[in-house]
């Protein structure tokens, strides 16, 4: 399921991966998550050590 708008879709209205990108093509392709009630309780390392983290929102420690 597609948790994230396509940003280039967004941007032009086109996108060349189509039905086969893995991001939603607007607000009826959308799904939420549910997430455990734990989500986002530790730290992330990466975010603690060196104020960065390659995983952005997508990271499933604390930012």
């Amino acid at each position: 399921y597609k948790t994230e708008l396509c940003l280039l879709y967004m941007k032009t209205n086109v996108c060349p991966y189509g039905s086969k990108c893995q991001f939603a093509h607007g607000d009826a392709e959308l799904k939420t998550v549910e997430r455990p009630s734990n989500w986002r309780s530790k730290p992330c390392a990466n975010w603690t050590r060196y104020g960065l983290c390659r995983y952005g929102k997508r990271c499933c420690f604390k930012h």
